[in-house]
């Protein structure tokens, strides 16, 4: 229905690839359903990006890494054509927030000018530093930057008469 629609470029919450930190943080998406259902919205010719988060309270480093190196995998098979990476905040008002210790968490400052998804996480989990997390944030804009560089699979291109209509969108890589 959303290719009939003339939708061709779709932005999706995945957030994590881990599955433990979707049971326990998110939606409970099925990682394995999710990637099925980026394949079907792949196959009716509809690019789609993903906004994933880094650093849930509950991930080691390496189980970080492990997310972003999935997310680039996704791009690799064409299931996803971007993504976006972004730091967990726990923002004021939220359970985070409120009660860190439950989550393992040690809130480092409540300078709200610093609570940002680009900047360097505000807390210490018990997995990871505030400063462990954020160099793995880094290195994986690096690893998405790198997947992004291939020229992006987007089902059939607009007729050459409508090109004009999107600029240079479909001219390469996205990174």
């Amino acid at each position: 229905m959303l290719a009939k629609s003339g939708c061709r470029w779709l932005e999706v919450g995945i957030e994590t690839l881990n599955q433990h930190t979707q049971d326990i943080f998110k939606q409970r998406v099925k990682i394995a359903t999710a990637e099925e259902i980026l394949k079907r919205i792949r196959d009716a010719g509809i690019a789609t990006c993903s906004f994933m988060v880094n650093g849930f309270p509950d991930q080691t480093t390496d189980e970080m890494n492990r997310s972003i190196d999935a997310t680039c995998e996704l791009i690799q098979r064409d299931l996803l054509q971007a993504s976006y990476l972004q730091v967990l905040v726990p923002y004021p008002g939220g359970d985070l927030f409120e009660h860190p210790e439950h989550y393992g968490m040690r809130l480092n400052h409540k300078k709200y000018e610093l609570y940002s998804e680009d900047m360097s996480p505000v807390f210490d989990s018990a997995f990871a530093t505030a400063e462990e997390s954020y160099a793995v944030f880094k290195a994986g804009l690096t690893k998405l930057t790198e997947a992004m560089e291939k020229k992006p699979y987007f089902g059939p291109a607009p007729q050459q008469d409508e090109r004009r209509l999107y600029g240079r969108f479909w001219a390469g890589s996205h990174a």
